[in-house]
């Protein structure tokens, strides 16, 4: 039924397995916004063109499909590129840190991916698209 439904059909082991890894898929994604969108903002306050940043970063090993479409914000204004709120993907990184520590573990990135999207929603952008996270990082530095 499952090779009816999808394209591609994983079997990653027991009973949550599937989920746990749903988890780590999205807290890998939104580490990656994060460093990118912090990086972008990070270069106007170097004074570094955020276009000339995007060349030398995508012409190496860094450069993925989750790049271009904090590109498509950062360069071009297009959000749509990665139609997810940034609420959900705070839910989502929040229930990887939760499952870390229902682990018993202490997620080292995770704290510090679910502090600045949480902080993103508490500026009012939850609804707002993941890419726009950006200005958040913006607004940050603004003053620094």
């Amino acid at each position: 039924m499952l090779d009816d439904l999808g394209e591609n059909v994983f079997h990653l082991g027991p009973l949550g397995a599937g989920h746990a890894t749903k988890l780590i898929n999205n807290f890998f994604a939104q580490c990656m916004v994060n460093g990118l969108t912090e990086g972008f903002a990070m270069a106007d306050k170097m004074g570094i063109e955020r276009q000339d940043l995007y060349n030398v970063v995508s012409s190496g090993p860094l450069h993925s499909m989750m790049m271009d479409f904090i590109a498509g914000y950062a360069l071009e204004g297009d959000a749509s590129k990665m139609q997810f709120s940034i609420k959900n993907a705070t839910k989502d990184v929040g229930y990887y840190v939760q499952m870390t520590k229902d682990a018993g573990l202490e997620t080292l990135m995770g704290g510090n991916t679910l502090d600045a999207l949480q902080g993103a929603v508490d500026a009012g952008m939850g609804e707002k698209l993941v890419p726009e996270v950006l200005e958040h990082y913006v607004a940050q530095f603004k003053d620094g």
